[in-house]
């Protein structure tokens, strides 16, 4: 496969996961605040849409990176691309998923006329935590399914069990929801993101090393 036609291929995907991620926003969004009036201006809309999109995002990171180990990239190696070329290019790919996220919730922040950079740097921080936090569990989830068949299938889906769990625990000790009535952009400049969005690249780049490893001598079945 080409070079022109590969980042195509990826970048194809990248966008359509971030516009799944877009419509999930938008769903959420209108189940959980289009009847609160008091949410339908200023920041905290803005806050509501970043919180939504972060969690869109979440999951859509770690479904799509899980379903492309499950099926994209055991046709590519079906078609001569290399373990190394297809398990990279995936973590490439999801990196331009977590570029388009956060360029969407900038674009958002900005439709309300909030243009302040540290709005800018919360989001970008805010988002590239976790998504690639959630997007390097997918990889090495996605690597060990494909590296030990059925058993990795099992502790795959143990682990993400396990994780939504927690974040449902998490959802429930908030009181089932998330209130951005007193949101000010003082408040939230007060939670800075950026040493959490290093550690998470670190992580990202560990788990792709980690998913070519585990995949690097798989026999693929298509």
């Amino acid at each position: 496969m080409k070079l022109g036609r590969y980042v195509k291929y990826w970048g194809r995907n990248a966008v359509v996961w971030t516009g799944i991620s877009f419509a999930c926003m938008l769903g959420f969004w209108l189940l959980n605040e289009l009847g609160n009036a008091q949410y339908i201006q200023g920041i905290g809309l803005g806050a509501s849409f970043l919180v939504y999109l972060a969690i869109a995002g979440l999951f859509v990171s770690m479904i799509s990176i899980l379903s492309a180990f499950q099926t994209e990239i055991p046709l590519l190696i079906s078609m001569n691309v290399t373990r190394k070329a297809a398990v990279w290019g995936l973590a490439a790919g999801h990196a331009a998923t977590v570029l388009l996220h956060i360029l969407l919730g900038i674009l958002i922040w900005c439709i309300f006329g909030i243009w302040e950079m540290e709005i800018i740097i919360f989001i970008s921080s805010l988002l590239a935590s976790v998504l690639l936090g959630f997007g390097g569990f997918g990889m090495l989830f996605g690597a060990i399914a494909l590296r030990w068949g059925k058993i990795g299938s099992i502790i795959m889906a143990v682990a993400i069990l396990v994780m939504t769990i927690s974040i449902a625990v998490f959802i429930a000790m908030q009181g089932g929801s998330i209130s951005f009535q007193h949101i000010s952009i003082e408040a939230m400049m007060e939670y800075n993101f950026w040493p959490l969005a290093l550690i998470m690249v670190v992580f990202y780049l560990f788990t792709g090393a980690a998913a070519f490893m585990l995949t690097r001598k798989i026999e693929v079945r298509v």
